[in-house]
């Protein structure tokens, strides 16, 4: 199997979804956001390296996300995107938000 790339990756992405990074990929669904870590056969490829990326702390960075927007919307007024849940599915930990609109 040839290495996995980012260009590889957003060639053929998962329905809802609207970007792969190296660390994380992104998904815009019914009002909602999910932001989940990679899995490790998603670890890309340097394409001109072909050093592998992996993802330093991937899953803990996300639950530390999810736990700061509990925190900052319990004890502050500062609006933040109200957090629906943050969970661990087959190696990868997502976080479900509100999708804030643009304004």
């Amino acid at each position: 199997m040839a290495p996995v790339t980012n260009l590889m990756l957003n060639a053929r992405l998962e329905e809802h979804c609207v970007g792969i990074t190296t660390e994380r990929k992104y998904f815009h669904a019914d009002g909602s956001f999910i932001k989940r870590s990679l899995r490790s056969f998603e670890w890309q490829h340097n394409p001109f390296s072909g050093t592998l990326c992996i993802p330093r702390f991937g899953n803990e960075r996300i639950l530390n996300e999810a736990t700061t927007l509990r925190f900052i919307a319990s004890k502050t007024e500062i609006p933040v995107p109200k957090l629906y849940g943050c969970f661990e599915d087959d190696g990868a930990v997502f976080t479900w938000s509100r999708n804030l609109s643009r304004g």
